[in-house]
């Protein structure tokens, strides 16, 4: 993944690491608005070693869905290669999980640590009621740990500005939302394909034009020339509205090509759903197959018949399609025995 910090509180010779783990960027921006956030020991992620400046009136955090190291440079991302000259970058920074679903990848990024902590584990999460949601929506479980968005609103009470500037609901990760009981949920959430225009918006109301350090999130999705091209009118009405106070902070969620011969997973569903003889499959996501509970139940079908029936499944050449399969619960399981 590309990593850059850039802006007024990059000072120094700050390098960054290849390898650098995405659970490292909310630690970082945390340190260079002298945020102290409580319960470190929850989060993986610590403080990348920058050289610190001045406090930032507005951290403008943008997120790149779909897009890997790769993207970068070739003369097809000038604002993003200047950014990268102008502060501190690599394009090899360590997501911390696989796979590349962005609800997870964005929480890690917005809470400093891992889906095992944060809980956000894709797009699709079970609530209370055990019913698939989309993660971040109205009926899904928050996450486990605070995002950074959070943490700055309780420390400042409720004076910071904490916005988003969304592509979908579940990109909410990046700043959180509403770990506090008690508090208002008053973070403006914007979920538009017109990123320029709802960012322009949210900065006339203020963004970044007092001493109070405000946090404003952006997510791209699309081509990635569009995406560099509207990176840049962002970064330039941030800089006008904070007076040049501000902390940039980019990154991406990461690109999965599938292979050329891999089995589409919803021949494995369609291929499941006969071998058990029951629609069991209630949905398909890069992590793997929610079954329908309410299925098993009602025909009796237990989850070794699943994972048998998963496991014996062939590829094109004979081969067997999957290494292993296993219940969610086992992963549970393994963390604590």
């Amino acid at each position: 993944m590309p990593l850059v910090f850039a802006g007024s509180s990059i000072t120094g010779s700050s390098t960054l690491p290849d390898g650098a783990r995405l659970d490292r960027v909310a630690p970082t921006i945390a340190a260079a608005i002298d945020l102290d956030r409580p319960h470190p020991e929850v989060r993986t992620g610590t403080a990348l070693p920058l050289e610190i400046g001045e406090r930032p009136a507005l951290v403008l955090e943008v997120a790149l869905k779909g897009v890997g190291g790769e993207a970068v440079g070739a003369g097809a991302t000038p604002v993003l290669d200047g950014l990268m000259e102008r502060g501190t970058a690599t394009i090899a920074a360590d997501p911390g999980s696989v796979p590349f679903d962005s609800a997870a990848i964005l929480t890690t990024i917005g809470t400093g640590g891992l889906p095992s902590q944060h809980g956000i584990t894709g797009s699709l999460v079970r609530n209370d009621a055990g019913t698939l949601v989309r993660a971040w929506s109205g009926d899904a479980p928050p996450s486990v740990i605070a995002g950074l968005g959070d943490d700055l609103d309780e420390d400042g009470d409720g004076a910071p500005r904490i916005g988003l500037v969304a592509t979908r609901d579940e990109d909410r990760g990046l700043i959180g939302g509403n770990w506090y009981l008690g508090a208002p949920d008053d973070d403006d959430i914007v979920v538009t394909k017109k990123a320029v225009a709802a960012v322009s918006d949210l900065l006339a109301e203020g963004y970044g034009a007092d001493d109070e350090t405000d946090l404003l999130g952006v997510v791209l999705t699309g081509e990635v020339a569009t995406m560099d091209r509207t990176l840049g009118e962002i970064v330039a009405a941030a800089e006008r509205a904070s007076n040049e106070r501000l902390l940039v902070v980019v990154t991406a969620t990461g690109r999965a090509e599938p292979d050329a011969a891999a089995v589409p997973w919803a021949d494995v569903a369609e291929d499941l759903d006969a071998a058990i003889g029951a629609p069991v499959t209630e949905a398909v996501v890069p992590g793997g197959i929610y079954i329908d509970q309410a299925v098993i139940a009602r025909e009796q079908i237990t989850e070794r018949e699943i994972t048998n029936a998963l496991i014996e499944m062939r590829a094109p050449d004979g081969d067997r399609l999957l290494a292993d399969a296993f219940p969610a619960i086992a992963i549970s399981f393994l963390r604590y025995c």
